[in-house]
């Protein structure tokens, strides 16, 4: 099809030539929602034509061909080579002392010159399948270390506070991460206790005797790990209870309904009973509101980590979090995600990481969790869809301009202008985008419907 369109014909003597664009989406699972494929369709074309490229896939099976797979493959290479990969850091907090930070997350991004900034998912996985991995993981490793090593000969955090770096299932499988573990260690200066690594349920739990034995043999080193999304799989406490961990990080699904519904906050405090019991200390993930937060300090939570208190941010920006009598000169825009098409929600919030007045402070996947989150999270603007399931997001626009007058609302929305945008404005909505807009155009629209907001105060 791309082919197809690139070749010249003739029109009234002219020769003309035409450039596509293709976005194509691919179902998570049988039961997925038509609405929510063409969703995914429009924020693949949305991404390929961003990024400049042919076509782009959503979903999580998506071809890899072999002429892709090499550019890719070299892409990466040189990502890595020429110092594109850059690294974000999410703060962990303790509730028990005074909220203060107790690690820092690393999240790596790769910043390519012509595409932005490109979020983890768009590339990880295919470093994993190409043994790329390996590499990345270890100057992830080293340069979270030599990190931590500068803030705190800066002063900027805690003697003890930890620097937690994500390790896939396949790092895990593979040799040599003793050593990786080791060089990261000798170069940054940092003592072994100082670093934790983070690694998915679900890698832990396919083969559980493995990964306790090479979890074995990398702890003697003297750091701390952690199992990463604990509760979105399968595991069982009998596994649990063989593998070498020091910390439970609660999967942030669990956080959804804390605090509003009964069996959500019994859940959690099952979790936390079950990681104290275990002398683990348990994380939860994915905290966004107040009280959600007020509901674990009430359950015995240990730490935290989730946009309540701060997005994952470059280095220099994050002062508000590491030096908290500081301030950044301007208060950054604060913007609330609402899309149930969760690759729509990372990309967007991949794109608002970079700039410095621009904020995400929570996430929803519907208009029920939207009309919430802006109640108490109380952002400048919130960036809406309309088609989800349950509560759509017509409702939330009513549900907001209710409770919440002084939040903007940006509508981003798989349908095209002429057959929603005025319903949506006429509900209160300040401005409405397809979602095939471009990410300049949706960072220059959040601007710019608070600026008109204030303006009309």
């Amino acid at each position: 099809m791309a082919a197809a369109l690139v070749e010249p014909f003739t029109l009234d003597g002219r020769t003309l030539l035409v450039t596509g664009h293709i976005g194509i989406a691919l179902p998570a699972d049988a039961d997925e929602r038509p609405e929510s494929l063409l969703q995914k369709a429009d924020a693949a074309l949305a991404r390929a034509r961003e990024r400049g490229v042919d076509w782009e896939v959503l979903g999580e099976k998506a071809p890899a061909p072999v002429v892709r797979r090499v550019n890719r493959h070299v892409e990466l290479e040189r990502a890595l080579q020429d110092g594109q990969l850059v690294l974000h850091y999410q703060p962990q907090l303790s509730l028990t002392r005074r909220t203060s930070v107790v690690s820092m997350e690393a999240l790596v991004r790769w910043r390519d010159p012509e595409r932005g900034l490109i979020p983890p998912e768009q590339f990880l996985p295919f470093a994993e399948q190409t043994g790329l991995i390996t590499a990345i993981g270890a100057w992830t490793m080293r340069e979270a270390c030599v990190q931590l090593r500068a803030w705190s000969d800066e002063g900027r955090v805690r003697p003890d506070c930890r620097i937690s770096v994500n390790l896939s299932g396949a790092q895990l499988a593979q040799g040599g991460l003793v050593e990786t573990v080791a060089a990261a260690l000798e170069v940054s200066g940092i003592d072994a206790s100082r670093l934790c690594l983070e690694i998915p349920e679900a890698a832990l739990m396919s083969d559980v005797d493995r990964a306790a034995r090479r979890l074995e043999t990398v702890k003697e080193l003297g750091i701390g790990l952690a199992i990463d999304r604990f509760g979105a799989g399968s595991s069982s406490l009998q596994a649990l209870g063989r593998l070498p961990v020091d910390i439970l990080k609660i999967d942030r699904s669990y956080m959804l309904g804390l605090g509003e519904r009964p069996r959500a906050h019994a859940l959690v405090a099952a979790l936390i009973a079950l990681a104290h019991a275990m002398e683990l200390v348990p994380v939860a993930q994915g905290v966004q509101l107040e009280s959600q937060d007020a509901a674990l300090r009430e359950l015995g939570g240990d730490e935290v980590q989730g946009f309540r208190y701060s997005p994952p941010r470059p280095p220099d920006a994050l002062d508000a979090v590491l030096a908290p009598g500081e301030r950044r000169a301007g208060r950054a825009i604060r913007v609330f995600l609402c899309d149930d098409v969760t690759e729509m929600r990372d990309m967007v919030r991949v794109a608002l990481e970079q700039e410095p007045d621009l904020e995400v402070v929570g996430e929803a996947s519907d208009g029920e969790g939207a009309a919430r989150g802006v109640s108490e999270c109380r952002p400048d603007v919130i960036l809406l869809d309309v088609s989800m399931p349950r509560v759509d997001g017509l409702e939330a626009i009513r549900r907001i301009r209710a409770t919440s007058p002084a939040t903007a609302i940006l509508v981003l929305s798989g349908f095209e202008r002429e057959a929603m945008a005025d319903q949506a404005i006429g509900l209160g909505a300040d401005a409405y985008l397809e979602k095939r807009a471009s990410l300049d155009e949706i960072r220059d629209t959040l601007r710019g419907v608070v600026m008109a907001r204030a303006a009309a105060r």
